[in-house]
């Protein structure tokens, strides 16, 4: 077994794995090879298939354009040397087998997995996967690392209607990953939408990009799992919904989640606008979808319209340009004959998204049956039909946020690039990783982000000076480089108001331990009565710098209202991560305020944005 690349693997040749002429199969003695070989027999697949243990490569009769390895191991890793002796191009690895990505390199072999759940392209009959179900043909493709995810969406597909243009079960991997095959699928024309499920990222830049250039043509739903196990803090989730949403992936935490968007985006138009109009067939019905929809802060365009035929209120409420989709509810047993068929028909007419609730379990049912036979997204509840227009909502704004491509330099006037270098320089020369308040504020100032004015004081008189200088009421802090511990008490004292207050405070300051001290003192002008905001800059471990928003001040922990994004931002992109906090509804005028400066906020955000693209060795802003 190969412990060390000797070569580059071989340029991958997509037609070979996606559109192979012949097939091997290698182990079928193996667990699961008698289960892919009869996959392949019974899928139809037109081409040669061979068959071969590992030890026994070199006999094949011809050489095969891919071979299916369901060996694990040694076995395994023989078998792939010699298929590439043999001349063979690509390989699906179903088993287990250690160093697959050395082993691809050595062998020349391009390998899909290890621990594949396996290959179907069901338009031309191939279906080498290790799964109890035949995929059906149709514009959906899966994409997925896990072999149970694979099972359980082809297990729900059939009785929902949904084919496949191709499943491919990714595994570990370890040499061909997500970016070969979303390349293939951005530009094959029989694939409508992609399903990905994804435990991992080998190489989190190359699958973004894969990802964006795939999402720009057609939609793309991403199932993440394990994110939150890794980081209970759920910090490492909030990135990678934020790198998805930059690349116009619609990112999804669970499996019903994922199933609900392929029936939304698979049948459903895009959605024109942020507001939905309601339609019933009974009051109680329309009643329902009205709330759930409310309670999911989407917007009801008209009020709902109840109607026993709901097929012409749909055609009504569909001309109406301020309705970006349509939510039906129908309950069975209140509609005269052929209403549902009307209904299917007003669906494909309308130039916006139509998602129909077919209530019940008998009747209702059979509604559900033959509206998405005739292609409508059809659901159980009420609840799940807003859930789907929820989905085409957020896909419409992951594709907006896609659009927006910032270049590494945003900002209309030039920061002082040199000042924040001497500042960082200055730090590590003194042996230090992190800059006292003083300095951190004079950093943000060079990339012309308001900040309080501020003056050190190296003692208690110069403190005093300070104060008077700036002009009164003063705050008053000890020195620090790093931030306060959390319930900290006795490092500032406010709204000091002459310079005997001042000398009082300062000495009382002095006489109190404060971790994270440092000589000196810190004199700040006191700013007036305002809101509290909160800017923080962080690393993530897969995405590099991120950067978030939301609430500020001694709050900020215990809302959790943070949401996140990834620099660069521009403005669009900033005003887009504040509009996803709940602070932010509280930004307008209030009783005892006036409102606050959005336009000022979103240019803060890009700046620090800037700034952290600038200067990428910072580590953590607050």
């Amino acid at each position: 077994m190969p412990t060390q690349a000797s070569a580059k693997p071989g340029r991958l040749r997509p037609e070979v794995l996606f559109r192979p002429g012949s097939v091997a199969l290698v182990g079928v003695a193996a667990a699961e090879g008698a289960l892919v070989l009869a996959n392949l027999q019974a899928g139809g697949f037109a081409g040669p298939i061979l068959t071969a243990e590992p030890e026994t490569v070199a006999d094949l009769p011809a050489v095969p354009d891919l071979a299916i390895v369901c060996a694990e191991g040694a076995a395994a890793a023989a078998a792939v040397m010699a298929l590439g002796r043999r001349g063979v191009g690509a390989a699906v690895l179903i088993g287990d087998v250690p160093e697959a990505r050395a082993l691809a390199q050595q062998s020349g072999v391009r390998l899909l997995g290890p621990a594949s759940f396996g290959l179907a392209v069901p338009a031309i009959g191939l279906n080498a996967t290790a799964g109890h179900l035949k995929p059906a043909p149709g514009r959906v493709a899966l994409v997925a690392q896990s072999v149970a995810v694979c099972r359980a969406v082809l297990d729900w597909a059939g009785p929902n209607g949904i084919g496949f243009s191709h499943v491919v079960g990714i595994g570990a991997g370890a040499d061909l990953g997500f970016e070969a095959v979303l390349d293939w699928l951005s530009r094959d024309p029989d694939t409508g939408a992609i399903l990905i499920g994804m435990r991992a990222l080998a190489d989190a830049r190359r699958f973004l990009s894969a990802a964006r250039a795939a999402a720009r043509l057609r939609p793309v739903v991403a199932l993440y799992a394990g994110w939150r196990v890794r980081d209970p803090s759920g910090t490492a989730e909030t990135a990678l919904i934020a790198a998805l949403r930059r690349a116009g992936v619609l990112g999804v935490p669970s499996l019903g989640d994922l199933l609900a968007a392929a029936e939304t985006l698979t049948r459903a138009r895009p959605a024109r606008g942020e507001a939905i109009g309601v339609v019933g067939n009974a009051l109680g019905p329309a009643w329902l979808s009205a709330d759930a929809a409310l309670r999911e802060g989407i917007a009801l365009a008209a009020e709902p319209v109840v109607a026993r035929a709901p097929a012409p209120a749909v055609a009504r409420l569909a001309a109406t340009p301020s309705v970006g989709g349509i939510v039906v509810a129908h309950a069975p047993g209140t509609s005269e004959a052929g209403a549902v068929a009307a209904l299917a028909e007003a669906v494909r007419a309308a130039p916006v998204p139509v998602l129909v609730a077919a209530i019940g379990e008998t009747t209702g049912a059979e509604h559900r049956r033959a509206l998405t036979d005739a292609g409508v997204a059809a659901f159980d509840t009420p609840e799940q039909a807003v859930c789907g227009f929820l989905h085409l909502r957020q896909h419409r704004r992951n594709r907006l946020a896609a659009s927006e491509l910032p270049t590494s330099r945003v900002l209309t006037l030039a920061p002082d690039r040199e000042a924040v270098a001497r500042a960082f320089a200055a730090c590590r020369a003194a042996g230090g990783a992190a800059l006292a308040q003083e300095a951190a504020l004079a950093v943000l100032a060079a990339y012309g982000i308001p900040v309080t004015p501020t003056r050190h004081a190296a003692d208690v008189p110069a403190a005093m000076a300070a104060a008077v200088a700036l002009g009164f009421p003063v705050v008053l802090k000890r020195c620090r480089t790093g931030p306060p511990a959390t319930g900290e008490r006795g490092a500032i004292a406010l709204d000091l108001r002459d310079a005997a207050q001042v000398h009082d405070a300062a000495r009382m300051l002095l006489h109190r331990a404060l971790s994270g001290g440092a000589p000196g003192f810190i004199v700040q002008k006191q700013a007036g009565r305002s809101r509290e905001l909160l800017i923080r800059v962080g690393e993530d471990a897969v995405f590099g710098p991120t950067l978030g928003f939301g609430q500020g001040g001694t709050a900020a922990e215990a809302f959790a209202d943070v949401a996140l994004d990834l620099p660069p931002l521009n403005l669009p992109l900033a005003q887009a991560l504040i509009a996803r906090t709940r602070v932010a509804g509280s930004l307008g005028a209030l009783r005892d305020q006036p409102a606050a400066d959005g336009a000022a906020i979103a240019d803060a955000i890009v700046r620090v944005s800037q700034l952290v693209v600038d200067f990428p060795e910072i580590a953590a802003l607050e």
